[in-house]
């Protein structure tokens, strides 16, 4: 017994098939976008074909296939809905300049050479750039008026 039909059926145009077709041919797309328009196009395709089935078929999660075939029939988009929260407070530009330069060895090479008012602004640029990560306000404060513990580089 196969189950009973998904609740959502997706209705398509000629223009959304064929954009919908164009995306999931092309390689210059996200996958994201690819994976959303699969799914469309096969729900459409074959209207009985469980949910399940389709998220075998295009290697997805059950949820997934759910959740796209329910916001097509409430929005008719396939993007995102706004994220929750204020806006980013940096760019992905300026992320990648601040994480390229945290995985570098450069800031190591600083700490070992600069003197200690120099060293205490790296542990707070570190500390900040941990917060930075995960979009927490920098905390850096210098009046607590002792150094954290570092541990020395080892030298071979």
């Amino acid at each position: 017994m196969p189950g009973p039909l998904p609740k959502y059926t997706i209705i398509l145009t000629e223009d959304q098939k064929k954009e919908l077709i164009h995306i999931t041919r092309s390689y210059t797309f996200p996958h994201w976008q690819v994976q959303r328009s699969q799914i469309l196009l096969i729900a459409f395709r074959q209207p009985g074909l469980s949910n399940t089935r389709i998220s075998k078929e295009i290697n997805a999660s059950l949820t997934t296939v759910k959740y796209w075939r329910r916001k097509w029939c409430e929005d008719g988009t396939l993007k995102d809905s706004p994220r929750h929260g204020s806006p980013r407070e940096f760019s992905p530009s300026v992320r990648a300049q601040i994480i390229a330069l945290a995985c570098s060895n450069l800031l190591l090479v600083y700490y070992i050479i600069l003197p200690l008012p120099h060293r205490q602004a790296i542990n707070c640029l570190t500390t900040s750039f941990g917060n930075f990560l995960h979009q927490k306000p920098p905390a850096c404060k210098y009046e607590t008026g002792r150094l954290p513990v570092v541990q020395k580089p080892k030298h071979y």
